[in-house]
């Protein structure tokens, strides 16, 4: 059993509520992050309120002070450990603020590496951090935790095959995403890559001359940016082959979806898919919707077995609502001239034909509701999909 007393850092920020009207905290804390921390990242600035000021902060492991921060008075404080934490050890950190922390107020503490980068690591669920993300074939998407602008994930090439490159987008919503401005590679103890990139959202990251990281291989990728990356912002890293192409995901014959492989039956399963689409259920519900647009993310798995990706409307597109009087109703959506994005997923259930696939086109049809705990709407369950050319269906109000 854990110990409720311990802030474990497993590779990403941790947020924690410093408890009682006092302005001095003390945590024990343990390093599973995989590596040796050289500093800590801690953070109050995490409301539209006045959050406490960090007045000082030190570290002791081993009996000894191993940093330490007086005369502060900021929302965020970013302190160097000298000799650096090694994996597995136990440390004290203090903590003086300039008052106590009100009930929707949190501190967050974040590993960094000697690159100075938060150590991140996300694994299928978004609620567990994980220290080594698999690379599949296809790419992975992953969004930065922490409110730095330098973080670095390790990754398992899950390719089955040599990767030689990567290329990275963070262009993957409507909005005003992170540029990318350095990007930095390492396997097996070395520098493989360390490329800059001119305020741009992609950058296509080659390695050096001879080098390539084999099947199973670890990486580390280490990249900076001009701004931290917000609740629906992500970044895609995708591997690339030998001539410079993406390594995709095959394509998948009628029944073999990636996310049904190894599934066994779920009564639970059955309720989302079957009893979900008819009733509201702890959701939201909106109508059953029909829309098209381009898939903008790789696809993805969740752990519940959902075929999940982002699809970008066509400007203008309507979407025709089916009524529980069995109307249509037709409106613009997003009826203003710009993009929008939904999110989708397909349960089980519904993983029949082709599945779609990243930058094509569809005509997506399925239960539109509001998804309170991530705050935005989607489409789920999707129950039905065609390739469509470009914005073909478009139509002009």
């Amino acid at each position: 059993m854990p110990d409720p007393n311990t802030l474990v850092l497993h590779g990403g920020p941790v947020r924690v509520r410093p408890g009682g009207r006092l302005a001095h905290w003390v945590y024990r804390c343990v390093n599973r992050t995989g590596e040796p921390i050289h500093d800590l990242h801690l953070d109050t600035d995490l409301t539209n309120g006045i959050d406490p000021d960090i007045n000082t902060v030190k570290v002791i492991w081993g009996g000894s002070t191993v940093g330490s921060l007086g005369g502060h008075s900021d929302t965020s404080a970013h302190l160097s450990l000298r000799p650096p934490i090694p994996v597995g050890a136990r440390f004290d950190l203090e903590l003086a603020c300039d008052g106590p922390f009100e009930s929707d107020e949190r501190l967050e503490v974040t590993p960094t590496n000697d690159q100075g980068a938060a150590i991140e690591g996300l694994g299928s669920s978004p609620d567990k951090w994980h220290r080594v993300v698999d690379l599949p074939r296809g790419g992975v998407r992953l969004r930065p935790g922490s409110r730095l602008q330098k973080w670095s994930f390790r990754l398992r090439n899950e390719t089955g095959e040599d990767v030689h490159d990567l290329f990275l987008d963070t262009d993957l919503t409507s909005g005003d995403e992170p540029d990318l401005l350095h990007v930095r590679v390492e396997h097996g103890g070395r520098r493989i890559a360390d490329q800059a990139v001119p305020d741009e959202t992609s950058a296509h990251v080659r390695f050096d001359a001879g080098e390539k990281v084999p099947p199973r291989g670890i990486l580390r990728v280490t990249f900076e940016c001009d701004d931290w990356f917000e609740d629906d912002e992500a970044i895609e890293i995708r591997p690339t082959n030998a001539v410079g192409a993406v390594i995709e995901a095959p394509v998948r014959t009628a029944g073999r979806w990636p996310c049904a492989d190894g599934l066994f039956f779920s009564p639970w399963k059955w309720v989302r898919e079957h009893v979900w689409p008819f009733t509201a259920f702890g959701w939201i519900r909106g109508p059953r919707l029909t829309v098209h647009g381009k898939v903008t993310s790789v696809p993805y798995c969740h752990e519940d077995g959902d075929y999940c990706f982002d699809l970008q409307l066509c400007e203008n597109s309507y979407a025709s609502a089916f009524e529980s009087a069995g109307g249509v109703h037709d409106a613009a959506f997003p009826g203003d001239g710009r993009s929008a994005t939904l999110h989708c997923e397909i349960t089980p259930g519904f993983q029949t034909g082709e599945p779609p696939r990243h930058g094509r086109f569809y005509e997506v049809v399925g239960q539109l509701r509001y998804d309170r705990g991530h705050g935005w709407w989607e489409i789920h369950p999707a129950q039905s999909w065609k390739p469509v050319d470009e914005c073909e269906l478009r139509r002009e109000p």
